[in-house]
């Protein structure tokens, strides 16, 4: 929304645990962010956490915040 040359962003997120890591008491391995670019261009990353694998969430966050980072480096060239 535009408001005297203004725009503002809303944006949400959420992310849970499955039922099978409710179950084994695992946590949500999932991961999302958002990034808003100086070009007012918002990106948004989301990546599964593979809660099969060990470190499986820091495998996640590490995605999103490398396609986050690359996206607004792409966008300034």
């Amino acid at each position: 929304m535009e408001n005297g040359g203004a725009i503002y962003w809303k944006a949400a997120a959420s992310r849970c645990a499955g039922v099978n890591h409710k179950k084994l008491d695992l946590a949500c391995q999932d991961y999302t962010e958002f990034k808003l670019s100086g070009n007012n261009i918002i990106f948004a990353a989301i990546a599964d956490g593979a809660g099969s694998a060990r470190y499986g969430g820091l495998g996640a966050e590490t995605a999103v915040k490398t396609i986050l980072e690359y996206l607004e480096e792409t966008i300034k060239r």
